[in-house]
């Protein structure tokens, strides 16, 4: 069994698929307008949407695992890397847009 540092800070380019990833998942499921929303409404707390993950990871790791969880908590607790979900996001769906014209 695998025992996860939730301190560890993610490096840039773990930050950078993560990011990917989660954006590609919301394009996906046709939910980037609640997504950002969501997250703008929430952007002076970021630091609470971090703790808040850690603190359902026991609901969560058993569906995303450990690392995962981890990871999207330090994504989400850094006022640069939610910054950058919210920019990828947009950047997809209005690659999307762009692209039904």
């Amino acid at each position: 069994m695998q025992i996860f540092d939730w301190d560890a800070d993610l490096s840039e380019l773990e930050r950078e698929i993560l990011v990917e990833s989660i954006a590609a998942s919301i394009e996906k499921r046709g939910l980037q307008v609640p997504a950002v929303l969501l997250l703008e409404m929430h952007r002076p707390f970021h630091f609470l949407l971090g703790s808040g993950v850690v603190a359902a990871s026991g609901v969560l790791v058993p569906f995303f695992g450990a690392k995962r969880v981890q990871q999207a908590s330090k994504l989400l607790e850094s006022k640069q890397g939610l910054e950058m979900l919210i920019a990828r996001i947009e950047q997809n769906h209005t690659a999307a847009v762009k692209g039904g014209e």
